[in-house]
């Protein structure tokens, strides 16, 4: 009898250190102008990102900025089973620059999150191959606790931006191509497509799984509208099996001559039902807010 309640005791410590361990990654840092439309933005022409989505679209944009962003992550109709969740925050410093033959950018991120936290600087450089065609690399020093990693580690970034006409910008990024950290490494494929001067329509479609890309594949898709001179209004919405979450988001952005300021929001929730990070009815909640200053 007694071997009898040994057993089931190892075993339920076994069964229970399993569930407390089970890994759980930091998420993938977003600008909040890429927030605005649900993480897509791989094939648009964007310059704040340069550190942190496409490296290479910086190549086909004449500004130099200097960029500020603040974010938070909370829990929505929590539930009254929960005891206690860790407010997520997270800054961003970056600086990106077009004045040199090589164009590229500067950045320092800071993430402190319910699964960890994440210092991280990089750096990004890159240039033209053809006149309608860029590569660009990021390089990133990042310093990290997580259930994934409990270290510093380096990582590179590789990006291509190909303007096919006035209408149609592509874009592939490939993070981490080297795999040091499967669970963060995985390429994009992104499209923005350029309907009219007031309508902009962007889709980014990726995997993080090479070999069987629809077991962490995710899909990502938004509308820009351009609804006065300075004022654009954009919303999205994702499908992330790489994240293992989906949702939708919405943000505005006020652009003048030398400076800008970016609101997004973004819900989410989990795809899997037995994830533990979230209980029956919660969605996570995150706002951010960017100014910029173009010189």
């Amino acid at each position: 009898m007694r071997f009898k309640i040994y057993i089931l005791s190892i075993a339920s410590l076994l069964f229970l250190s399993g569930n407390s361990f089970a890994k759980k990654k930091l998420k993938e840092f977003e600008t909040t102008r890429v927030m605005q439309s649900a993480g897509a933005g791989v094939g648009a022409l964007l310059i704040n990102e340069v550190t942190v989505l496409n490296p290479a679209a910086i190549t086909f944009i004449k500004d130099s900025t200097l960029y500020y962003q603040r974010s938070k992550t909370n829990l929505n109709d929590k539930n009254t089973s929960r005891n206690t969740y860790k407010e997520g925050q997270n800054e961003f410093l970056g600086f990106s620059d077009t004045t040199t033959p090589l164009k590229g950018g500067f950045s320092y991120l800071y993430q402190n999150e319910q699964e960890g936290n994440r210092k991280r600087f990089s750096l990004s450089s890159s240039g033209n191959v053809t006149k309608t065609t860029s590569l660009g690399m990021v390089y990133k020093y990042t310093d990290e606790f997580s259930d994934i990693i409990d270290n510093t580690y380096h990582q590179f970034t590789f990006g291509l931006t190909h303007i096919y006409d006035e209408n149609i910008y592509l874009g592939l990024v490939v993070v981490d191509p080297q795999n040091k950290i499967s669970e963060y490494s995985h390429y994009t494929l992104g499209i923005q497509y350029v309907m009219n001067n007031f309508i902009h329509i962007l889709l980014d479609v990726g995997s993080g799984d090479t070999a069987n890309s629809d077991k962490k594949a995710f899909t990502r898709y938004a509308l820009q509208i351009n609804s006065f001179q300075y004022f654009y209004f954009r919303t999205g919405r994702f499908h992330d099996k790489f994240n293992n979450i989906k949702g939708y988001t919405y943000g505005v952005s006020w652009v003048g001559p030398k400076f800008s300021i970016d609101y997004a929001y973004k819900n989410a929730e989990f795809i899997s039902d037995d994830s533990e990070e979230l209980y029956d009815g919660e969605h996570l909640i995150e706002t951010s807010i960017a100014l910029s200053a173009l010189f």
